[in-house]
């Protein structure tokens, strides 16, 4: 029975996880979603408990998937696989940063606990990926010897967080827009010479296409 159980869990908080993003965690009630998946409002009662038990849930699901973006970096071993990926998650990010964005928000404003139980309780967990990342770059050579990684970081995360759930903005320009011009500008103060010039020399041929 408990298998059951654990079997139909797996396929409730993707499926309700959607629904969250899609229309909002305060818009969508437990109904909506029993009627979604095609079950009873009391089976999903009693797998969850209640509304905030399931977003909670569907909060670290959403948070996990995200993080298959950023551990694409880790693999990076070179200049040609830093560019494709920072491609790649940048296109990604473009699509999904919006949504995700509003999630956080509304996940903030109408639930609270499950705000700072979920996405702050992740904040030391970002860090150590950020730290790793770096580390990663700076053995490939793609950041300078001279950089100190606790520091760079902390500000890489902080001000990442900070775009991310939209604590400062800039008119007519989107969340997403500052977070990748961020990106850019850092990632150039701390690069080593031949990265930036491998860079810049990517940059004038793909304008020349």
């Amino acid at each position: 029975m408990n298998k059951t159980k654990d079997i139909a869990r797996e396929k409730v908080i993707p499926a309700a996880s959607r629904m969250f993003i899609t229309h909002g965690c305060k818009n969508i009630t437990m109904d909506d979603i029993a009627k979604k998946l095609r079950m009873s409002k009391r089976t999903l009662y009693e797998m969850f408990g209640d509304k905030e038990a399931l977003l909670s849930e569907c909060t670290e699901y959403i948070i996990q998937s995200d993080k298959v973006l950023a551990q694409q970096l880790y693999k990076a071993k070179d200049f040609d696989d830093f560019f494709v990926l920072i491609h790649d998650i940048k296109q990604q990010r473009n699509i999904i940063f919006d949504i995700h964005q509003h999630f956080s928000n509304e996940l903030r404003k109408y639930y609270p606990n499950v705000f700072r139980k979920q996405v702050i309780m992740h904040s030391k967990e970002r860090l150590e990926g950020v730290k790793q990342t770096l580390t990663n770059f700076k053995e490939k050579r793609i950041i300078r010897e001279d950089v100190d990684i606790d520091v760079a970081a902390v500000f890489l995360n902080e001000v990442s967080q900070q775009i991310i759930f939209d604590h400062f903005s800039i008119p007519n320009h989107k969340s997403c827009e500052l977070l990748s011009n961020f990106l850019v500008t850092y990632f150039r103060g701390i690069a080593t010479r031949d990265f930036t010039e491998e860079w810049d020399r990517r940059k004038k041929a793909k304008r020349k296409e």
